[in-house]
């Protein structure tokens, strides 16, 4: 049996996956695969390249991270901030590693979009060569927000949550048994869509984890007390999960 992690889209709201992995790793437990989209795709790299203290990583930006910069229009640039800062934390955190050379499997979303094709989605794996930093820069990539374009051989990403926002399937197709999405949602549902949302039933083999309660923390927020309210969301809902349902879990390590 194999036990894969499948981390929801979610913005800055992916800090409630950072405190569940926290918990699950001062416990010994490490997936077999991981899978996310947008915010999720970065923190399943961060899991898959084995990186300790992620809460302290992140914290890294607490605080003192403004998205929207209008001073930035003074100097002829783009005033929301978001593609450099989540370039210049993956550069610190990720380095030059790639796809490749990850020690899990790993999957993540992006989606496609040119005229002759119209909107794609993507999967990119160990069989890409390419920098993990640039795909998790693809698969979180939203006009506006961002505004550094990302390429993925040739092609644009775009934000991988517009066709996948829970990568479950892809964290089965990485050879993962039994699949454990992390999500935002208090109902524990698996959303989809992000214009028209709508919840997707989750498969026999997976299980869903969301917060008791609706996180206060924003879509592009980086405020340190409701982050760090998010971590401990994170911490008491998997917690929870590995008591309640100690027989999957056990089965699936």
């Amino acid at each position: 049996m194999s036990l894969g992690l499948a981390f929801e889209g979610c913005a800055c709201r992916a800090a409630f996956h950072v405190g569940a992995v926290e918990w699950l790793a001062e416990r010994g437990v490490r997936p077999h695969a991981v899978s996310g989209a947008s915010a999720g795709a970065m923190v399943a790299v961060a899991v898959a390249l084995g990186l300790d203290g992620l809460e302290e990583r992140w914290g890294d930006l607490l605080g003192r991270t403004r998205v929207f910069q209008p001073r930035r229009l003074l100097r002829g640039g783009w005033p929301f901030a978001m593609s450099d800062v989540l370039a210049s934390a993956l550069e610190r955190h990720f380095g030059d590693a790639l796809l490749s050379e990850l020690p899990l499997p790993t999957a993540l979303v992006v989606t496609h979009i040119s005229p002759q094709r119209g909107r794609e989605r993507r999967v990119l794996t160990r069989a890409h060569p390419i920098p993990a930093r640039q795909a998790v820069l693809a698969s979180s990539f939203i006009p506006g927000p961002y505004h550094r374009l990302i390429r993925v051989g040739g092609r644009l990403g775009v934000d991988g949550a517009w066709q996948v926002r829970t990568p479950v399937v892809e964290a089965r197709d990485a050879g993962a048994t039994h699949v454990l999405a992390l999500v935002s949602d208090p109902a524990g549902r698996l959303i989809e869509g992000l214009v028209r949302e709508r919840a997707a039933p989750a498969p026999p083999y997976a299980r869903v984890v969301g917060p008791a309660a609706p996180l206060a923390l924003g879509s592009f927020d980086f405020d340190a007390e409701r982050t760090r309210a998010a971590f401990q969301a994170g911490r008491a809902a998997i917690e929870r999960f590995a008591r309640d349902e100690e027989p999957w879990l056990e089965a699936a390590l």
